[in-house]
């Protein structure tokens, strides 16, 4: 039997055909793709299919199922009614047609006749039972079949159902499993041979349910995908538009299945509520957002009569929802209940909104209720264990939570209460779980899950996974703040984890980093390596702007400016900012140059991202074991500043590093400039689009399985602990005023190209925010005598220098490639220009836009039009205090001030977080009085 997969044969280059080959190809292994000829071009659709992914957008989700194009290559394509013999040498055959099952099983003895003895034979389908499926074939082929239930889009989507039945060899299921985790990224759950599975099955339920509530209430779906969506840890686009965007001839697939194959007491059947409504739409072309010519789904644009789409005022396409009841579509209306999720907070809670007599109460009451019973009832049909019910249903609808852990968050004796009330039976499983209070719990210092017999076990793990939830349910941090901790998690190795809103950067980080560097040094003999991890949606977001953005606004309202405070806080705030770009700097080098590895290990989750200063410090770890979707870069020059805690100069490092980097200071300089300068274009989608864009590099690791990562970042740490040294800190020769002076040329040329600065323009900002990057990545345009020993760690070149200025009787020299500058005298730079953008008005502006809406400013040049000369004289260029950065944690005063404005980071948050007004009223003064002695400090 085949114990390792090398090579897999996919028949069908469909959606779901073309994905699975397409995530096979993104793991490196070998894949054959069949599929028939396309009558209408001529061309193998498994060519098309190809091609598709390989042109695909990263925002097409659906269709990007390459990671990156290179990954094609491990694809080799051919015609499944010719070139099945291509197949004979697979360790694995996926077939994934949608056809009569006598068709399929022609193919399924043609295949069996060619393939290796041992090679392993499954199906994806999404509902169908085994037997249906294999009837007819000989006992060996059913020995070695099973289910694999891939979703869709496959790249993107976790879960990997696998489904065995009696004939089965339980061999295959483990080696399914164990690829599917391991080499796909795959949360692989063993489900019983059961129609639908565990997610389609409940998923669709849930959908279904519903449905039928708002059609007899009447609810526009607006207000239904409102109300179901993350107030209830479901899907952000609630359950229509999420069919929308699934593809509604998939839904009736699956829904249709399921009326036709479950049996007559099957609740489902019970509130089915047809197939004339969407079989209707699909005949009339509204199949959902999937299919390019689709007319649009239960939500579409509105069109003119010649087909156009009409916009509204801000020139965005005005859209139109489904009316259930009569099939008409209306203009969109916004939901009263948008953004229900902090709603709920106001009712005070879960039992408490339910208990409410109101129209989202009384729609949402039954429809939960009724998707958790219909969950307790068939879970033991479904799954071999409870918690397998709750990881499909994140895994593959996207739920925040499983149906058991919303229970918990309900409160079992609130919800059998609430059952009685109503007049329903009490579920089996409930009463169960009721006696001890919860379905999970800790105990025994374990995360444990009830299973079916009401017994109590630790949350199952695969070999190779490690959780950090398991770790803080055993123990207690070592080092901890407001927003992060560290931990130990085994063998000498720590975890950094952050825990801020969206895992932004602040002080309280800053001060948790510098203290666990000086931990860990001083028990050196315990500890000797960490891992910088966090179980988050995000890595991090970056610096937390809003934490500033409280003080610039603080000096633009007219009654503090009266009062003197405006003014008071304008005078200070540079001077906290520049300690705070000088504390991150200096914290995140400590971090580089400690005693030990250093291993960032973003989850890579998709839609996580690492920007900013999250993409920063991962930039100063000695290596990086990334999860396979990490989304990275340094995204400031679109808030009109520069990457200030080092991601301008490290970035240039790798640059310059790069092995097939071209000869001379200029080329490492433009590549970087570019980066830093366009981040809509240099912002990684992927880890392995990361690696070819330098932000993580060449040597660093990818786990495909986001559960994985922090075990292999944990390995790779050990591995390096052996014999380790910090890599020296870098040094930098750079072209001075004669790069920056190139660099001001291209930025003119594209500055009088023109263009719609909302688009591909550039406009008056961008060029100062261009000129800042290019005074950092030249190396400034000259050294000063008071510089030349602080910047210069060669003594020989330094006296040199010196000894050039006394004889020319000046007092400063211009930058050359000649002379090597340190880690400081870029630092410095950063810091100078970084508070230059900062005094900038213009920079609020963009800074307060892009926090109120989520989007950056792109301003319309001014008119009269300014030369881009006009617009660099303008500029007013400070240098601030000359510090150093020794690549030791922060000390004396300097540590002072930090682990002040770390408590006062604290402050700020148990005020954002304050549930009620008298919480807040209360926590007032110690906010402002941490504020003021900050302030007081600069």
């Amino acid at each position: 039997m085949t114990s390792e997969i090398k090579k897999v044969g996919v028949i069908g280059a469909g959606t779901m055909g073309a994905g699975i080959a397409g995530q096979l190809a993104n793991a490196g292994v070998e894949v054959v793709l069949l599929d028939l000829l396309n009558k209408e071009t001529g061309n193998n659709r498994a060519d098309e299919a190809i091609e598709r992914m390989k042109n695909a957008k990263p925002t097409d989700a659906f269709n990007a199922g390459l990671m990156i194009p290179d990954n094609a290559k491990n694809i080799t394509t051919g015609l499944s009614n010719e070139n099945l013999d291509m197949l004979a040498d697979c360790d694995w055959i996926i077939e994934t047609i949608l056809a009569p099952q006598e068709i399929r099983a022609g193919i399924y003895q043609n295949i069996e006749k060619i393939a290796k003895p041992d090679a392993i034979f499954s199906s994806n389908t999404s509902t169908m039972q085994i037997e249906s499926l294999t009837g007819g074939q000989s006992s060996d082929f059913k020995r070695r079949f099973v289910n694999t239930h891939f979703f869709n889009p496959v790249r993107f989507m976790h879960l990997l159902e696998v489904i065995s039945n009696d004939d089965t060899d339980p061999k295959i299921v483990e080696t399914v499993m164990k690829f599917g985790s391991e080499k796909l990224g795959k949360k692989t759950v063993h489900c019983k041979d059961a129609r639908g599975f565990i997610a389609n099955r409940i998923g669709i339920f849930a959908m279904e349910r519903a449905r039928v509530e708002a059609l007899n209430k009447n609810m526009p779906i607006e207000d239904v995908d409102a109300i179901m969506g993350q107030a209830f840890g479901f899907p952000k686009l609630g359950l229509f538009k999420l069919a929308d965007e699934v593809g509604l001839p998939v839904i009736e697939h699956v829904r249709t299945d399921l009326h036709t194959n479950l049996p007559p007491t099957d609740e489902f059947k019970k509130i089915f509520s047809g197939t004339e409504e969407l079989e209707t739409m699909l005949q009339t072309g509204y199949l959902g957002n999937r299919d390019p010519n689709s007319k649009g789904g239960y939500y579409r644009k509105k069109t003119d009569a010649e087909g156009n789409p009409i916009k509204d005022e801000k020139g965005k396409p005005v859209k139109e929802s489904r009316d259930l009841k009569t099939g008409d579509y209306r203009d969109f209306k916004n939901s009263p209940y948008f953004k229900f999720e902090r709603k709920i907070k106001k009712y005070g809670g879960y039992s408490q909104f339910f208990d409410t007599d109101d129209t989202p109460s009384n729609f949402a009451w039954p429809v939960i209720r009724d998707i958790l019973i219909y969950t307790m009832d068939h879970a033991q049909d479904l799954a071999y264990d409870l918690q397998d019910i709750d990881d499909a249903m994140r895994a593959g609808f996207n739920w925040e939570y499983g149906p058991f852990q919303l229970l918990d968050k309900f409160g079992l004796d609130w919800f059998t209460h609430k059952l009685q009330q109503d007049g329903l039976p009490i579920p089996a499983l409930l009463s169960k779980a009721q006696k001890h209070g919860a379905f999970y719990r800790q105990a025994d210092g374990q995360n444990q899950v009830m299973n079916f017999d009401g017994r109590y076990a630790a949350i199952k793990r695969p070999d190779g996974v490690l959780s950090l939830d398991d770790i803080k349910a055993a123990s207690k941090p070592l080092v901890s703040h407001n927003s992060a901790s560290l931990w130990d998690i085994g063998d000498g190795v720590t975890a950094l984890e952050f825990h801020s809103t969206k895992n932004a950067i602040d002080p309280s980080i800053f001060w948790v980093i510098n203290e666990s560097i000086k931990f860990m040094q001083n028990h050196s003999d315990h500890y000797k390596a960490m891992v910088v991890y966090n179980d988050e949606k995000s890595f991090s977001f970056g610096a937390n702007l809003k934490l500033v953005e409280v003080f610039m606004s603080a000096t633009e309202k007219w009654w503090l400016k009266a009062v003197g405070i405006g003014g008071y806080i304008e005078r200070k705030l540079p001077g906290m900012l520049e300690e705070l770009v000088y504390e991150g700097q200096a914290v995140y080098n400590a971090l580089n140059q400690a005693p030990f590895p250093v291993i960032g290990a973003p989850k890579g989750t998709p839609q996580n991202i690492a920007f900013g200063g999250g993409c920063e410090i991962l930039m100063h770890c000695d290596a990086i074991q990334a999860g396979p979707e990490q989304i990275m870069g340094l995204p400031e020059s679109g808030l009109g500043l520069i990457p200030g805690w080092g991601g301008s100069t490290r970035y240039l490092q790798r640059a310059i590093e790069k092995p097939e980097q071209k000869h001379g200071p200029m080329p490492a300089v433009i590549e970087t400039a570019m980066a830093l300068a366009n981040p809509m274009a240099s912002i990684a989608t992927c880890s392995q689009d990361a690696k070819k864009k330098l932000w993580i590099s060449s040597n660093d690791g990818i786990s495909m399985n986001p559960d994985r990562v922090l075990a292999d970042a944990k390995a790779k740490a050990l591995d390096m602990a052996n014999d380790y040294t910090p890599a020296p800190l870098p040094h930098f020769k750079l072209p001075g005023l004669s790069g920056k002076s190139a660099i001001r040329m291209n930025v003119d040329k594209m500055y009088k190209i023109g263009g719609d600065p909302s688009k591909t323009g550039i406009n008056h900002i961008d060029v100062k925010v261009i000129d800042a990057l290019a005074d950092i990545l030249t190396g400034g345009e000259r050294i000063t005598r008071d510089e030349v020993n602080q910047h210069i760690d060669d003594p020989i070149v330094a006296q040199k220098l010196l000894q050039i200025m006394d004889e020319r009787g000046e007092n400063e020299l211009g930058i050359h490639p000649g002379i090597a500058l340190n880690i400081s005298r870029m630092l410095q730079l950063e810091r100078d220009r970084f508070l230059d953008r900062f005094r900038d008005k213009a920079t609020w502006a963009r800074v307060k836009h892009t926090l109120s809406k989520g989007t950056p400013l792109r301003e319309k040049r001014p008119r009269p039009e300014p030369t881009p000369q006009q617009i660099r004289e303008g500029i007013c260029q400070q240098s601030l205090k000359r510090k150093n950065v020794t690549g030791q944690p922060i000390s004396g005063e300097d540590e002072i001030r930090l682990k002040a404005m770390a408590d006062m980071t604290r402050e700020f948050y148990k005020l954002n977080n304050a549930r009620s007004t008298i919480q807040r009223i209360k926590q007032i003064p110690r906010t402002l009085g941490s504020a003021k002695c900050i302030l007081d400090m600069f």
